[in-house]
């Protein structure tokens, strides 16, 4: 889950009024998800949602009510309302993945994808590898099953053996 425009509330507003932004949608999303589900925050923008045994449907439809309620949530800081966006990339086991990593990277296929269609959306990931034609509107090209996350990626909390880096976020 891509909280959107997350850069631009910081630039216009100020970074409290961004960390205003994460922890309302946090709220929000917390308050959409069952018992049983975990929510954590993944990067600078992003949180992460797993539900367990949801197949392909069930976590699109999970997904799609995230969203909506994100839409019509209203953010109040300091310097007004402001109302944001998310964009949802979904993957499931064990179509899109076997591993924790690999299901990350595939959620993050679907996730850049919902962005290039215009964002505000749910897109859930292709089956299978992903294309090795770069032109094939994926971002990370491969050939294989095994996704490769560019640099950035790694930087923000994937180390490079492709293991989840334990965080501490305060939500």
């Amino acid at each position: 889950v891509d909280i959107e425009p997350v850069k631009r509330v910081n630039g216009a507003y100020g970074h409290l009024a961004g960390d205003e932004v994460r922890r309302t949608i946090a709220a929000t999303l917390r308050q959409q998800l069952g018992d049983a589900d975990v929510l954590g925050r993944y990067g600078g923008e992003e949180f992460v949602v797993l539900v367990p045994g949801a197949g392909p449907a069930d976590a699109c439809a999970v997904a799609e009510k995230l969203r909506e309620q994100v839409g019509a949530q209203t953010v109040h800081t300091d310097d007004g309302r402001l109302n944001v966006t998310v964009s949802v990339g979904v993957a499931v086991l064990p179509g899109h993945g076997r591993e924790l990593f690999e299901l990350l990277a595939s959620a993050d296929l679907a996730l850049y994808r919902a962005k290039r269609l215009g964002r505000d959306r749910v897109c859930l990931a292709p089956s299978g590898p992903c294309p090795s034609d770069p032109r094939a509107g994926y971002p990370y090209p491969c050939g294989h099953a095994r996704v490769h996350l560019p640099a950035a990626r790694r930087a923000e909390g994937v180390r490079r053996q492709g293991h989840p880096r334990p965080r501490h976020t305060g939500v």
